[in-house]
């Protein structure tokens, strides 16, 4: 079956084979003032080679995502540009990959060459059988006794289950830990794993409210 990936390297390929038999014909037949700077051909070139810094890197980059399978269609990701980005990847192409953001339903479209200079996350392709493990921090002051924060957590463990809405492994219970021991408040962690990431962000947000 016929892929996207496949379809580039016949592309590239092609453009290869293309520009090598031209060249050859060109050699043949004798017009090689074609070739030089101030022939139609050697004006191409020179306009390629002054203006590689601008679409070289976005190819390179595209191939490369492509080829290491480092990010594939369907693959949910989190990753920084100007604002922290949650989605979906719909598609690499020769110089942008187009996201579904999931927060806002918007379609994203980022450089190739950027997505390989930042930290992407991938939460498709998680190291456990368990799912992705996601944490919830949560400040509570020192007032509330640690017996009190475990049985609100375990409640919200037991409402969770019942809902459809929030699509937790519940095979697990929660991992319930201290993280920081501040001035005012402690702050605490809730560990849970969760299989259906393209749900991380509902599911998040369900649990807090």
């Amino acid at each position: 079956v016929e892929t996207y990936r496949s379809r580039l390297v016949s592309l590239m390929i092609t453009a290869m084979i293309g520009i090598i038999s031209v060249l050859l014909i060109i050699k043949v037949i004798g017009f090689e003032s074609l070739l030089e700077t101030g022939g139609v051909i050697g004006f191409i070139g020179v306009l390629l080679a002054l203006t590689q810094g601008a679409w070289a890197p976005d190819i390179i980059s595209g191939l490369i995502i492509l080829n290491t399978q480092m990010l594939e269609e369907g693959d949910v990701i989190e990753f920084t540009t100007t604002k922290p980005v949650i989605g979906v990847v719909f598609k690499t192409k020769l110089f942008h990959t187009e996201l579904l953001d999931l927060a806002t339903n918007h379609r994203v479209m980022v450089p190739n060459a950027q997505v390989r200079q930042s930290a992407v996350f991938n939460l498709s392709k998680f190291a456990s059988a368990k799912g992705l493990r996601e944490r919830l921090t949560f400040k509570i002051g020192y007032d509330v006794r640690q017996s009190e924060v475990h049985k609100l957590f375990k409640e919200v463990l037991e409402l969770a289950k019942l809902d459809t809405d929030i699509q937790i492994n519940d095979l697990h219970d929660f991992e319930v830990r201290i993280l920081d021991a501040g001035d005012y408040a402690i702050e605490w962690a809730v560990f849970y794993y969760i299989k259906e990431v393209r749900s991380v962000l509902s599911t998040r947000q369900h649990l807090t409210a």
